[in-house]
């Protein structure tokens, strides 16, 4: 819970494109730890899209692999359509 309500505005907005990627890249790491423990609106509505758009923005290759990685752990608590999605960005 506690993560939910402190931590997740501040992955959000290192996640919101203004960071540079070595602030991603420590932000994705931390988050590998917790995010298995937050409740799937928090993901779907938070994490979920700026992980793609983070994704998609980047020319960095660890950013990359650690937000497609991330996305790969919880695809299975999301509904079809966002594991979509996910599918879709890792295909690119």
């Amino acid at each position: 819970e506690q993560v939910g309500s402190y931590l997740v505005p501040l992955f959000a907005r290192a996640l919101d494109g203004q960071a540079g990627p070595a602030v991603i890249e420590e932000c994705c790491k931390a988050l590998q730890d917790c995010i298995g423990t937050l409740d799937y609106t928090l993901l779907k509505a938070e994490l979920v899209p700026r992980l793609h758009a983070a994704c998609m923005r980047t020319t960095s290759g660890s950013v990359r692999v650690y937000t497609l990685t991330l996305m790969a752990k919880v695809v299975g608590r999301l509904d079809r359509e966002e594991a979509n999605k996910i599918i879709d960005t890792a295909a690119q």
